[in-house]
């Protein structure tokens, strides 16, 4: 149980880390998420669409958790001797191209509301990078 408190701990670390943009600032985070949050809200949905856009609100960010929890749990050390199986780097490689397989079949179903997936997308690219950098240190025990 201690190592599944020790993953969300250090998933909400590795969410910190990109909402202060590693310490550069809020301000760096803030000013573009709320511009993409802007235009979210202000652009129209075909209500045919609508109805269709939970699938897509749910799975985009379960990958990044996935990725921070993932990174969280299997944490290494640095420098440390024994590191991680190979087998535990896996779902860091296929997370990225998971991520854009399903925006471009979300862009593909829902003609009426693109506008919607790519600001959500951008959203949910940018917490997907940021976790899958984090976990591929965490998980290597490499850190830049």
């Amino acid at each position: 149980m201690s190592e599944l408190t020790a993953a969300f701990r250090i998933f909400f670390w590795f969410l910190s880390q990109a909402v202060f943009v590693g310490g550069v600032g809020f301000v760096y985070f803030i000013v573009p998420f709320l511009l993409l949050v802007a235009v979210l809200v202000r652009s129209y949905i075909q209500k045919k669409d609508r109805q269709r856009l939970l699938p897509l609100i749910i799975v985009l960010p379960l990958i990044w958790i996935f990725l921070g929890l993932w990174g969280g749990f299997f944490w290494s050390e640095p420098n440390h001797v024994s590191g991680n199986p190979a087998w535990v780097g896996y779902p860091l490689q296929v997370a990225p191209w998971l991520f854009f397989l399903l925006i471009g079949f979300f862009l593909w179903r829902l003609k009426g509301a693109r506008l919607f997936v790519v600001c959500y997308a951008l959203i949910n690219f940018y917490f997907s990078a940021t976790m899958l950098l984090l976990a591929g240190m965490a998980i290597s025990g490499d850190w830049l």
